[in-house]
């Protein structure tokens, strides 16, 4: 339980991780990383597994390159 807590600070103080989820299901917890580059998310990973090989078994990554933004009124309704 205190490791758990210690990866989650690790997570929040951490500035290219920008949301962190404990969750049920296959991922028992997911964090959001926004970086730079394939190197950075390397040695950001490996990091990571370092300071908590002990509670981290495995992990997998989804590669998202571009997100979009969806706008379903125009921000003048808000104004009225």
């Amino acid at each position: 339980e205190q490791r758990e807590k210690d990866l989650i600070a690790y997570c929040l103080s951490h500035p290219n991780i920008v949301y962190v989820v404990n969750s049920i299901g296959s991922w028992q917890f997911e964090i959001d990383i926004e970086i730079e580059n394939i190197e950075n998310f390397r040695e950001l990973i490996r990091n990571f597994l370092k300071n908590f090989s002990d509670i981290v078994s495995d992990y997998s990554a989804l590669n998202i390159h571009e997100e979009y933004k969806f706008r379903f009124f125009e921000k003048e309704i808000l104004k009225s």
